[in-house]
């Protein structure tokens, strides 16, 4: 889903907002206390998508 949101300027994430929402939580849940800068990041991004 990731990789069709790039290659299609962000559509399928906006289709499947649910999923993608879905599958960041347990992405987050896997990877985010490996790397501390990652889930920083990820949470400046996340922060600027809901605020729109």
């Amino acid at each position: 889903l990731w990789q069709a949101s790039q290659n299609d300027g962000g559509k399928s994430v906006l289709q499947n907002k649910e999923d993608f929402r879905s599958n960041l939580k347990i992405w987050w849940k896997k990877y985010a206390h490996k790397n501390p800068q990652i889930s920083g990041e990820i949470r400046e991004i996340l922060d600027e998508i809901y605020e729109k």
